[in-house]
């Protein structure tokens, strides 16, 4: 091997990968997480196949725009802004400061699309909270007392369901919770 040839694999092995690559990483984290997975878990076939494939309904792959997200999931440009804005939706902003969209952003967007009016609203006010966790703890409490004190039968299929869910969720809490200084990337959904 030449000195040229030597100097040129010494200068590659110092290049970092690009701001584009590491949010691309970012976002493969967030689109693995537990609670995403489920939210995957609930989506149609239909969504599915539009999250996998974006380009049938936009006309292009990964990422999307606030409104290629917005005509994916039917739900407006102002509602993608204000899901984004209280950091429901994943995204990450690019080099002009817009925000772009990943599978993990379309998955959480159907989920919320597919929800009700008063629920996205409790969702918007449990993330505004100053203290998010206790809001949030409130929340699981009490749904969770009204649901279990119910006289109807619960569906075995749904508690599992749920069992799961909120175990995902306590293993979540507890990575914060053993690892602070690695939380912002494993959890965190904006940039």
């Amino acid at each position: 091997m030449t000195s040229t040839q030597r100097a040129l694999l010494e200068k590659r092995s110092q290049r970092r990968p690009s701001a584009r690559r590491l949010e691309g990483l970012r976002q493969d984290q967030i689109l693995r997480s537990p609670l995403v997975r489920t939210l995957w878990d609930s989506l149609l076939d239909s969504q599915q196949a539009l999250v996998l494939n974006p380009d049938q309904e936009v006309g292009k792959r990964y990422p999307l725009s606030t409104g290629e997200l917005s005509r994916l999931t039917g739900m407006s440009k102002r509602q993608v802004q204000y899901w984004s804005e209280r950091r429901l939706l994943p995204h990450w902003l690019d080099e002009r400061g817009y925000r772009r969209f990943e599978a993990a952003g379309v998955v959480v967007a159907f989920a919320l699309s597919d929800s009700k009016q008063h629920d996205r609203q409790h969702y918007a006010d449990v993330a505004a909270d100053s203290q998010p966790l206790a809001a949030m703890r409130r929340a699981v409490s009490v749904v969770g007392l009204s649901a279990l004190s119910s006289k109807e039968k619960l569906d075995p299929d749904e508690l599992e369901r749920t069992e799961h869910t909120l175990r995902l969720l306590a293993d979540a809490l507890h990575e914060v919770r053993e690892h602070p200084e690695s939380s912002p990337q494993t959890v965190g959904l904006v940039a």
